[in-house]
């Protein structure tokens, strides 16, 4: 579920669903979390009281790339590093992160030397359940511009906690050989809603065009891609590369003079039609980090510009065969969008439908801002609803902050500063914020006027915890809480998210109720 709002979530709370002895509708009102704002994230006085709460609830070190939930696991949360590989956390509705551990193995994100992903997302298969898609970082130290990268995809078949390393596990390159970058415009960003796969990649150039050691664009470089049906290959988990194209003429041999002409030249990417292939959606992105989509299936893109000349960074809402401007030659076939230049993969590119028309970023962020990630208020009752929330790693007066977007003009207005370099944004399952940072801590802030935050032990939602919520949680003592959402579940008394409300739910509660009114307060 990277990226995509839960709503089924929403639609259930709102029903007259009764659990034990409590009708929900008539709790919502009453619950907000009640925890003390860290002094390093500020709020903007722009936003008033539709946001409140923002606390770092946890750190990695090294660059966050990008945080993601399991659509079957609200209780963990996982964060891609560049080179410090793909951790989980404990997560549950009071937001605190808990017990990290990495859970993919080196040898899936350390094949070109960086351990780690910049992307990652996960897919509900009808066939194998919770998959987790990667698109594993290039080591960018040594100085080479291009590179071979690739998605892999792992499930987590014998449910140990790590994905792709039991025999059982899928462990599957589905795209290899993407010519791409090996700095900071590689294999970005995923985003994953209902079956379909976008990926953001950069651009191989600095301007677009084919000069010196730069020999220039390639068909999926500079732009967005997609697997528009994931479940094409639903059954197929063994065949290597089931997405990609064959492209590469030397037998595995790395970016031989041959194989930079057949990356150049190749135009499978942009003439195909099979849904189960790795396709060009977008062109025209200089580098398209951070990828998102809306609720409804739109596509978000946010773009950095070069910085020589500087223009203001972007934010783009991408369609099929729309160009976003940014150039794409390279010396083998030359100017890709030219009608009138004569080489046969422009030609055919241009026939399949692409580079007809320029679009023009919704929003301008700004110089050297460094646009980032970005996901969506989905908050019927606050005043930011529907509004694009983008993270901005660092702008032209040495700040970092998060600014919320309004997609019908582009105008925007600050939302958070401080907590480190953010670099992405994601409505966590329980409707609130949260935002990675380039330089480890992860932030949590409360959304008003959607779905609640909650005080765990809270059932019967007067805001504090007494001997009311113990009497509502006995009674379902055993009650199996598997089918229902997170927050219902909690509110059933199954507190720590096992599925069934039993004695470690009691002994939490417990625990909460003596640090409310002091030790020993419970047994007495």
């Amino acid at each position: 579920m990277n990226k995509t709002k839960q709503n089924g979530v929403c639609n259930r709370l709102q029903s007259n669903k009764v659990l034990g002895t409590f009708s929900l509708p008539a709790l919502l009102a009453a619950w907000l979390v009640s925890v003390s704002p860290a002094d390093a994230q500020t709020l903007s006085a722009a936003v008033g009281n539709n946001f409140t709460n923002a606390q770092q609830v946890g750190s990695l070190g090294g660059t966050l790339t990008q945080l993601a939930f399991d659509p079957n696991d609200p209780h963990h949360l996982y964060a891609t590093t560049w080179f410090g590989g793909v951790h989980r956390f404990d997560y549950s509705e009071t937001g605190l992160l808990s017990n990290p551990e990495q859970v993919v193995p080196s040898s899936v994100v350390n094949g070109n030397g960086a351990n780690g992903s910049i992307g990652i997302a996960f897919h509900d298969d009808p066939i194998l359940g919770s998959v987790l898609y990667l698109s594993p970082a290039q080591d960018n130290t040594g100085g080479a511009q291009q590179g071979l990268a690739e998605i892999v995809r792992l499930t987590d078949t014998n449910g140990d906690g790590i994905w792709g390393n039991h025999a059982n596990d899928v462990n599957q390159v589905v795209v290899e050989d993407i010519y791409a970058s090996r700095w900071t415009h590689q294999v970005n960003q995923l985003s994953i809603h209902n079956d379909t796969l976008h990926v953001a990649i950069g651009s191989l150039t600095d301007d677009g065009g084919a000069n010196g050691a730069f020999p220039g664009e390639s068909a999926q470089t500079a732009a967005v891609s997609f697997i528009e049906d994931l479940t094409q290959f639903s059954s197929d988990t063994t065949t290597t590369n089931l997405a990609g194209f064959d492209i590469d003429i030397d037998d595995g041999q790395e970016l031989s003079a041959a194989d930079v002409v057949a990356y150049q030249s190749d135009t499978q990417a942009f003439t195909s039609t099979d849904p189960g292939k790795f396709r060009v959606f977008a062109t025209g992105f200089r580098n398209a980090f951070g990828i998102s989509t809306a609720p409804n299936g739109d596509v978000w893109v946010s773009n950095n510009q070069t910085q020589n000349p500087s223009p203001p960074d972007e934010l783009h809402l991408a369609t099929f065969q729309s160009d976003h401007g940014f150039a794409k030659e390279n010396n083998v076939v030359g100017d890709w969008k030219d009608p009138s230049n004569p080489h046969p993969s422009a030609q055919a590119a241009q026939e399949a439908g692409f580079f007809q028309s320029s679009e023009a970023p919704v929003a301008l962020l700004e110089q050297n801002t460094a646009v980032t990630g970005l996901d969506f208020v989905n908050a019927p009752g606050n005043d930011f609803d529907d509004h694009i929330i983008v993270t901005r790693a660092a702008n032209n007066n040495g700040a970092r902050d998060v600014v919320l977007v309004d997609p019908s003009d582009g105008s925007f207005v600050p939302f958070i500063e401080g907590g480190g370099r953010p670099t992405d944004a994601l409505i966590d399952p329980y409707g609130n914020l949260l935002l990675a940072a380039n330089d480890g801590p992860i932030v949590r802030v409360n959304v008003t006027g959607g779905l609640p935050s909650v005080v765990v032990g809270d059932l019967s939602g007067d805001g504090s915890i007494g001997i009311d919520d113990w009497n509502l949680l006995k009674p379902n003592f055993l009650f199996d809480t598997s089918s229902l959402t997170p927050l219902e579940s909690m509110l059933a008394g199954d507190l720590d998210g096992s599925g069934l409300v039993d004695l470690a739910d009691a002994r939490r509660f417990a625990e909460i109720f003596n640090a409310e009114h002091g030790a020993g307060s419970f047994q007495s």
